[in-house]
């Protein structure tokens, strides 16, 4: 983030050391003249009321107008636009931008008033409108704008905003025309001299209120996609509302990315926001199982288990804390019952039948391990799951589990189907070498043993 910082501030530096302290004293009095219009005139929901109008809109609605950089993973810039602020709920709110600028994004930054800069997400993409909605921490005082519709477009006089590169610009243009699309959704057609780069500006009324995001632009024409006309309208609002789903989206992104802390936030946000989000709690655990801190992940497992008492997958991840811990006899109690709650065809039956078996494994029960794994790669080949790769494991573990019982043919036999599946694999040819051995076969047990270091065993236990 510091990186970052580093890189976009100098463009908010500029932008209102040139611009904003020019016009401090013009925007405090239609801000207070605003305000006082909220108590005495009462606007209504649309910008044909008798709200005041302000002098500058294009100034009034800085704060709300953000930059959107796209940047590779390790944070170079690839491309830049424009969003605002459509909605707050603290800490996060929602910019909507341009579908299409946020496109197949590796990395996505909010880049507010001042300096800061965020990381967001992309919450929801709306195609045929071409809009997108990103889902950030935004900072303290940064307001959202107020969402209209007009009745009468034609001929309204509206303010499209931006930033172009180090600076921020605000454009007078009347709507022309509506244009509507097969899907129904309404675009205003304006004529302007907006340069193409303010491309996902919003376009406000005089009023200082968003009706249109800004989706082409050439020299001297402008196409804004409009935010509360026709079926857009309940869609936007539906996403504009903060979910648990958000925060647990969020949550694993950072967990991807490997970012366990930040991942704990978001799925602690989402827990907050819903304390009986069963999946909040089962993704939480697993954050913490990652980071070794096993008493929380199994606290958190068994809360998600007690609001979705069929949930295989938090009964299997919380077997494998069990395991972790050397309670055997807890985990195969979990895994056991992630077997029986789900399907036999799924991945969490499959994983459940061989995390079982290394629980047996573990314990020296090797004739139960030897059962479990002969059904978890008669699970994994009748319901065609061989896209967990679960296979070549399964074999070598029996194979371990055979020789630990002294039937040294059965192991061999298994390792040598695992060697099938997975040639390059050094481990397996120095067990089969170990199993030769015990048959007295020094002969093929010394060509595992050469073939294992030629694959890189260095040193034999």
């Amino acid at each position: 983030m510091d990186v970052l910082s580093k890189k976009f501030r100098p463009l908010y530096d500029r932008t209102i050391s040139g611009k904003l302290i020019a016009h401090t004293v013009a925007t405090l009095i239609p801000r207070l003249f605003l305000i006082l219009c909220a108590f005495l005139i009462s606007c209504t929901d649309t910008p044909q009321s008798n709200c005041p109008a302000i002098k500058d809109p294009g100034l009034y609605v800085q704060p709300s107008v953000v930059q959107v950089f796209i940047t590779d993973i390790n944070g170079s810039i690839l491309r830049s636009g424009t969003g605002a602020i459509a909605s707050t709920e603290a800490p996060y709110g929602q910019i909507i931008t341009t579908a299409k600028l946020v496109s197949d994004a590796q990395r996505i930054w909010i880049g507010f008033r001042g300096g800061t800069n965020n990381e967001a997400l992309v919450k929801d993409t709306f195609p045929s409108s071409d809009l997108a909605l990103l889902t950030v921490i935004i900072p303290p005082d940064f307001p959202a704008l107020r969402l209209v519709a007009i009745d009468t477009p034609i001929d309204t006089k509206v303010y499209s905003t931006g930033y172009l590169g180090d600076d921020y610009f605000t454009f007078e243009s009347t709507i022309n025309n509506t244009v509507v699309d097969s899907s129904g959704h309404t675009s205003y057609a304006m004529s302007s001299t907006t340069p193409s780069l303010i491309n996902g500006g919003p376009v406000v009324t005089h009023c200082g209120e968003l009706i249109a995001v800004v989706t082409q632009a050439t020299e001297h024409n402008i196409l804004a996609s409009a935010i509360t006309a026709g079926h857009m309208s309940q869609n936007l609002q539906n996403a504009l509302s903060i979910s648990t789903r958000d925060f647990i989206d969020q949550g694993r992104e950072r967990l991807y990315r490997g970012e366990h802390e930040r991942a704990i936030e978001e799925f602690s946000r989402a827990i907050q926001l819903n304390p009986n989000d069963a999946l909040a709690y089962h993704e939480r655990g697993y954050t913490y199982s990652q980071l070794r801190k096993y008493e929380r992940a199994i606290q958190d497992f068994t809360q998600a288990i007690q609001l979705d008492p069929f949930d295989a997958s938090a009964y299997n991840y919380r077997g494998q804390v069990y395991s972790r811990l050397r309670d055997y006899e807890k985990a195969i109690r979990d895994f056991t019952q992630a077997i029986v709650e789900s399907p036999a065809d799924s991945y969490d039956h499959l994983l459940g039948l061989h995390e079982r078996a290394k629980a047996y494994f573990d314990a020296e029960n090797y004739s139960l391990a030897i059962g479990d794994y002969t059904q978890a790669l008669t699970v994994e080949n009748d319901h065609s799951l061989s896209q967990f790769g679960l296979a070549h494991t399964n074999l070598v573990n029996r194979g371990m589990s055979y020789h630990e019982i002294g039937n040294y043919s059965e192991s061999i036999r298994d390792y040598t189907s695992a060697i099938e599946l997975s040639p390059d694999v050094a481990k397996t040819y120095y067990l089969r070498a170990l199993s030769y051995q015990k048959l007295e076969n020094a002969d093929l047990a010394q060509l595992d043993l050469t073939k294992a270091r030629e694959l890189g065993l260095q040193s034999l236990p």
